[in-house]
């Protein structure tokens, strides 16, 4: 009895890795999210204790980041949806690696 292997990737494969990947990225944002938005909890609650101060103004380099925190999970599922659908499809999908 001979068994056989596929060493090619079948498109429901690749496509499957393309989908775990681009998950993986949106839970860093989400990841990225949550972590800021504890830092800026922690902050707040030790600006409370110090009522004498005059609280500071949040950053600009911090809104930068919470809100491309916040855009980018949209903006890589709309950048990916359009690049795929362009008529690359596949190609664009499998990526640099195949």
């Amino acid at each position: 009895m001979a068994v056989h292997c596929n060493d090619t990737p079948s498109q429901a494969d690749d496509d499957a890795r393309v989908s775990s990947c681009i998950a993986s990225i949106m839970q860093a944002f989400t990841n990225g999210i949550d972590i800021f938005k504890r830092l800026r909890e922690r902050r707040r609650k030790h600006r409370a204790r110090k009522e004498s101060q005059v609280p500071a103004l949040t950053t600009n380099a911090e809104l930068q980041l919470s809100e491309s925190l916040h855009k980018g999970p949209q903006e890589l599922a709309l950048r990916y949806s359009e690049c795929y659908r362009s008529g690359v499809g596949a190609q664009f999908a499998k990526g640099d690696g195949g």
